[in-house]
């Protein structure tokens, strides 16, 4: 099979799957997740794209599972799709999830449900909690990439850490790589997210440089930094190329979009940096509000400095109406760090 990556990183590449890597994804992600003939999927996701052909259609095909497909996600059909089709499994994206709180689910449409399963980009502790409180189940996090398949660690149903992607899947390898190259999967280290087993790309299409600095010694090089708890649960603390470098310490803009996140008042956040003559790189915190009156950025910076050191606040914060999204519904960092460079947001509301 050939899939494109969702280019939400550089432009997208062609990964080359064969079908034994197809079907290892298929049957740890049966495994881990307990799927069966009993279970009824709706499927609102695109299918382009690596979770919405491999996890929505190869596994639970393979477990003998109903698939019900909708043309299209839209927040306000929700409800009514789950009522009439009595699904038990939902999946889909941070951003899909934060649009269907608005929405008014009653008993009935909630009760089949046995968990909604979220991937594809990072998803913050308030709206994990929210997410769950509304649908009334678990909200299982998984994580992986294109050139692995799709998944490679996902958190059981009935055992999900909120902040974790969960455990390793059965038939592949997740361990970490330290600044001196030695492998490890021991707990509480972190290091770079690499991935083994017989569910990797064979290659990207036609492009034999890229494949050889991703994949080396058997070893698929994420890009991800992370680490594993006591308990094998993987945590993913930030992304290597992302990492903001100032004044030589290296920022992860996903420790300080934790901070920011946790205030009621924000409904969304995306940390990029920007270049400084002085510092090298400056963080930059771009906020979408709930409500504009009740915040202001020096609050936003504060927050950051009582939580972390001095270094992450960022050293502006602009107050958008939304964030750029991807096709998949990532928000969009490289689109934003561009505008940004650009001299887009000059005229934005800022510290």
């Amino acid at each position: 099979m050939l899939l494109f990556t969702s280019g939400s990183t550089g432009r997208p590449k062609v990964v080359q799957l064969t079908q034994a890597a197809l079907l290892n994804n298929a049957l740890g992600v049966l495994e881990q997740s307990a799927l069966s003939s009993d279970d009824r999927l709706l499927h609102v996701m695109p299918i382009y794209h690596t979770n919405g052909v491999n996890n929505q259609l190869f596994a639970p095909l393979l477990a003998g599972a109903t698939i019900v497909f909708c043309p299209r996600f839209r927040a306000e059909d929700m409800p009514e799709l789950l009522t009439r089709f009595a699904s038990t499994i939902i999946t889909g994206v941070p951003t899909m999830y934060s649009r269907m709180l608005a929405q008014k689910f009653d008993a009935a449409s909630l009760k089949t449900l046995r968990m909604a399963r979220c991937g594809s980009a990072p998803i913050t502790e308030a709206l994990h909690r929210e997410v769950e409180a509304k649908l009334g189940c678990p909200l299982v996090i998984s994580y992986g990439l294109s050139e692995a398949t799709c998944t490679s660690t996902l958190n059981p149903p009935k055992a999900r850490r909120i902040g974790s992607v969960g455990r390793v899947l059965p038939g592949q390898t997740v361990q970490l790589r330290a600044a001196d190259g030695a492998m490890s999967d021991a707990s509480n280290v972190e290091g770079k997210i690499c991935i083994a087993g017989p569910n990797l790309m064979t290659g990207y299409l036609g492009a034999a440089d890229a494949t050889s600095r991703t994949v080396a010694d058997g070893w698929l090089r994420t890009g991800d930094l992370g680490r594993f708890d006591d308990d094998g649960y993987l945590y993913v603390t930030g992304r290597i190329k992302d990492v903001i470098i100032r004044g030589g310490e290296n920022l992860s803009p996903l420790l300080i979009e934790s901070v920011i996140v946790a205030d009621a008042d924000v409904s969304a956040c995306c940390v990029v940096g920007r270049a400084d003559r002085d510092l090298g790189e400056v963080p930059v915190a771009f906020v979408v509000p709930k409500d504009l009156t009740a915040m202001n950025a020096e609050g936003i910076q504060d927050a950051v400095r009582k939580r972390l050191s001095r270094i992450y606040v960022p050293h502006d914060v602009l107050f958008v109406d939304s964030l750029p999204e991807t096709a998949v519904g990532k928000v969009d960092r490289k689109t934003l760090a561009a505008r940004l460079a650009a001299g887009l947001y000059d005229d934005s509301q800022a510290a």
